[in-house]
């Protein structure tokens, strides 16, 4: 197996990985050689090896029927495709770990449908990691009796002070927009209650916060 801390000077190519996954789970082993692409430059090749190997590394263990015949569908090799070009193209360790959750669960869980996988991939891909910061703490601020009188742009700005308001408003609204979270005023008072917050996460929103607590 290659080491995917210490690749050769080199890279992997393409063959090298689907070699990887066909000695470690061959019955997803067609889906990668068919959804993989050449590799024009080796480090993006490493990127996708390095994912590749957490899979393999989280589904060792894993035996499913239903999945094995999932992974050999064209829906799933799109979705596969995408993951590992979105993956190649991330520079970023930590969002790489999140694409890493995304194939373990897309191939454990196969019942989401396709849209929705392919809706959350755009998701990943937009995110920054002042979002992934952000994530987590709307599940945690604090109560307090002023809590109420607070918007949550307050309330994050007091867990963030690092990051401007001008931009913690942006990045509060595009995760609005992303349908990440329900909040539509993050400078209301009437938004301010933590509880409510907590429960403000949307379905992608939870999903998202379940791969970022797995891989951190």
């Amino acid at each position: 197996m290659l080491d995917r801390k210490n690749p050769s000077a080199t890279g992997p190519d393409a063959a090298d990985i689907t070699d990887l996954v066909a000695e470690a789970l061959p019955w997803l082993a067609d889906s990668v050689r068919e959804s993989i692409s050449p590799f024009a430059d080796r480090r993006k090749a490493g990127r996708v090896q390095e994912v590749l190997n957490a899979v393999i590394a989280d589904l060792r263990e894993f035996a499913s029927d239903v999945s094995e015949l999932y992974v050999k569908t064209p829906e799933f090799k799109q979705v596969l495709a995408q993951v590992l070009r979105q993956a190649a193209d991330e520079p970023n360790d930590q969002k790489r770990r999140l694409y890493r959750a995304f194939l373990a669960d897309a191939i454990t869980s196969p019942l989401e449908p396709f849209e929705k996988q392919m809706r959350l991939l755009h998701i990943l891909k937009e995110l920054r990691l002042d979002h992934l910061r952000l994530l987590p703490a709307l599940t945690s601020l604090p109560a307090s009796p002023s809590a109420h009188a607070q918007t949550p742009l307050q309330m994050l700005r007091k867990e963030f002070p690092d990051i401007p308001r001008e931009r913690m408003s942006g990045l509060l609204s595009q995760l609005t927009d992303l349908e990440v979270v329900a909040v539509s005023d993050w400078t209301s008072t009437a938004s301010g209650n933590p509880e409510l917050l907590r429960n403000s996460l949307t379905s992608v929103g939870r999903k998202l916060l379940r791969y970022f607590r797995l891989t951190t």
